[in-house]
C-alpha cells in the first residue's frame, strides 16, 4: 500500500503494489497496470489506484496462476472480494514458492531529512503457503534513515 503512488509515471495517490524482483513479464488486472522498474535492482510490479483504509487488515494473495507465472491480488474484508492487481512471470528456473520472502513496510518519497519522515505504523503478519506456516518471522530497519525508525517482532516465531 502507497499513500503517494505512481503508475505509469502520474500520481495517483493511495494505491496497492506487488513487485517481484528479477521478473521477466507482467499482465495487468482490471483498472491495474504492470511496469518493470530498477533502481534498486529490476524486475516487475502491478498497481492500481484504491482508497486503502487505515485499521483494515487487507491481505495479499499469491497464486501460481500458469506455470513460471504468479497472480497478486489484494483481499478487501470492506467488499469480501479480492482485487486482482496483476500476473507476474519469473524465470522458470525458479520453480515455487521458496524463502526468504519479504513484505515490508517504507516511507516511498522525498523528505528534506531523515527528521522530517512522517509517522507511521504497520502490521505485517507472518505469510503462510498451501496451510504450511512460517518457522520464523524478522523485523528490521534499513536505508539511510535507519537510525530514525523502529521495527519490533512479536510472537514465538520472532528470530
Amino acid at each position: 500500500m502507497q499513500g503517494n503512488g505512481r503508475l505509469g509515471g502520474q500520481p495517483v495517490g493511495k494505491m496497492m503494489i506487488a513487485s517481484i524482483w528479477d521478473a521477466t513479464e507482467a499482465t495487468p488486472g482490471p483498472q491495474a497496470s504492470c511496469e518493470p522498474f530498477g533502481g534498486e535492482g529490476v524486475g516487475h510490479s502491478c498497481g492500481r489506484a484504491f482508497a486503502w483504509r487505515q485499521d483494515v487488515t487487507y491481505r495479499m494473495i499469491v497464486r501460481e496462476s500458469a506455470e513460471d507465472r504468479w497472480s497478486i491480488a489484494m483481499h478487501d474484508p470492506t467488499i469480501g472480494e479480492e482485487v486482482l492487481l496483476g500476473d507476474i512471470e519469473v524465470p522458470s528456473e525458479w520453480g515455487r514458492i521458496r524463502p526468504p520472502t519479504a513484505g515490508f513496510a517504507e516511507y516511498y518519497g522525498l523528505v528534506a531529512s531523515c527528521g522530517t519522515i512522517p509517522h507511521a505504523v504497520a502490521l505485517l503478519h507472518a505469510p503462510s503457503a498451501d496451510g504450511t506456516a512460517p518457522t520464523s518471522v524478522s523485523a528490521s530497519t534499513y536505508g539511510a534513515c535507519a537510525a530514525e525508525a523502529t521495527s519490533t517482532c512479536s510472537g514465538p516465531l520472532c528470530k
